[in-house]
Formats: C-alpha cells, sequence, structure tokens
C-alpha cells in the first residue's frame, strides 16, 4: 500500500488502494486508534468534497433580471440565494411535517429539505467507514463530464464533439472510487456563527431518520469555501516530521474491485 503526503502542509494524506479487500485492514491499522474521524463515501474519486448546492450555484452561476429601460441584464449570482431557497421550502413544508416548526434551528430546516431531495449545503458523512464504501460502490456507473480527445473528434458523428477540448457528459464507471475521512478535530473551536466555518450538524432525531441506521451526521459546507482550503488555513505549522493528518483521502479502484 502506497501512501502519499499531498503538498498541503502534510495536513491531507492520499492513501490509494489496488483492492476493496484492503479496506478492512487499513481501517484496522490506520483508525482504531486515532482520533475520531467521519467518513464520505463518493461514487467517482475525480468529484470534489463538495455539496449538492455548491453544485446546483456552479451549474447556474448567473440569472437574468430585465432593467426598466425593458433590457436583458445578467447578474452574476444564482437565480436564488441559500437564504431564499431555505424560506421558500420552510413555507411548502408549512402543515405537511410532523414537527413543530418553531423548535426547528436553520440546520433542521436544511436536515430535512436533504432529506426530501433538495439541494442544501450539508453533506452526508458517516462515523462508519464501512457505511461510506457501500456508497462509494452502491452505483456501478455515474455521470461524469470528460474532455473530447483529438481523435474522438476527429472519428465523432456528433458534430458537438468536432471541437477539441469541448466536453461530454457520459454514462459510465468511474476509474476510482473515493472516502474521505476527516478528522473531528477540523471543526473543534470553529465560531458556528462564522458562515466562513464548516460545521457539524446533528440534526433533531426526527428530522432525519436515516441518520441513525446510517451513523450519519452532516457537514455544513460554507459557501465558496474548499474544505482542503479550509484545513491548510487552520493548521498552518505542523511539523512536517510528525505531520498530523486531518483529511485522508482513500481511493480505491473501480474495476479491480468489479473483477473481484
Amino acid at each position: 500500500m502506497r501512501e502519499n503526503v499531498s503538498n498541503e502542509r502534510n495536513v491531507i494524506q492520499e492513501i490509494p488502494l489496488d483492492h476493496w479487500k484492503k479496506f478492512p485492514g487499513l481501517i484496522s491499522e490506520k483508525f482504531i486508534d486515532a482520533p475520531a474521524f467521519i467518513f464520505r463515501g463518493q461514487a467517482d474519486a475525480s468529484w470534489d468534497l463538495t455539496s449538492t448546492l455548491d453544485r446546483l450555484e456552479q451549474k447556474h452561476p448567473t440569472h437574468y433580471g430585465i432593467k426598466p429601460n425593458g433590457e436583458k441584464q445578467v447578474f452574476n449570482d444564482p437565480p436564488l440565494t441559500r437564504e431564499e431557497q431555505l424560506s421558500a421550502f420552510r413555507l411548502a413544508i408549512i402543515g405537511r411535517h410532523a414537527n413543530n416548526s418553531q423548535s426547528l434551528t436553520e440546520n433542521d430546516f436544511w436536515a430535512i429539505a436533504q432529506h426530501h431531495g433538495l439541494a442544501t449545503p450539508l453533506m452526508d458523512f458517516t462515523f462508519s467507514p464501512f457505511i461510506a464504501l457501500f456508497f462509494a460502490f452502491h452505483e456501478k456507473k455515474v455521470f461524469r463530464d470528460r474532455v473530447v480527445s483529438n481523435i474522438e473528434a476527429r472519428q465523432s458523428q456528433d458534430e458537438n464533439d468536432r471541437n477539441t477540448g469541448t466536453n461530454r457528459i457520459e454514462f459510465a464507471e468511474p476509474d476510482e472510487r473515493i472516502i474521505y475521512a476527516l478528522s473531528i478535530s477540523v471543526f473543534a473551536e470553529n465560531d458556528s456563527r462564522d458562515e466562513n466555518n464548516p460545521t457539524l450538524v446533528h440534526p433533531k432525531e426526527q428530522t432525519s431518520p436515516r441518520l441513525l441506521s446510517q451513523s450519519g451526521v452532516f457537514v455544513k459546507k460554507p459557501k465558496d469555501v474548499r474544505i482542503e482550503d479550509f484545513i491548510v488555513k487552520k493548521f498552518p505549522n505542523v511539523n512536517p516530521r510528525h505531520p498530523s493528518f486531518y483529511l485522508k483521502k482513500l481511493s480505491l479502484k473501480t474495476k479491480t474491485e468489479l473483477a473481484a
């Protein structure tokens, strides 16, 4: 098993595995006696560690309006703010949800929204590495963006693919899966009132019942803040001789797993 320390100041570690059967041994070796970690499995190792709402806002970064003179105007922000989306959801569930809305926090409402499929700033994590492993391999194929190569551009019958460098969305097996292991220390002493800080979210039990069966917890990701960048900024003075890894990226080959 080969381990790589990222260039990000000895706080992020990459651990590639060539077979999923090595995963239990890695967990026993690296995590049993380590400080608490939470885990997130993703079907494609090329995907960023981000929320569904971030991806939606990246897909629709602008919206249109009309000037007083009738001309179209482009605004450099998404069609709805996060506050507007959450407010609309809170109105939509009045009389449709068993909980007393007066007792629910903003994060509770985000958790309910996540449970019903709304794009939110919450990311699903679990205290069980094996549940994360399940979700990493749960979907055999995924939608992914791929850049069209020179050969494909020449051979393609699709005019949209004739130009080299254009993106093609395909439904295919990813080459690698990934499991993120995030240290609970990342959230220690964070000011929850600071919107630039990632926070752990433990919603009320009845707002998200599936969290119980999945040993789950949410991480609320701030807008335009990469988790990796936040970790590097928060832990700037790690001794390279004694690195402390606050984020570990465990990648597993897809084809090897399927052939096993």
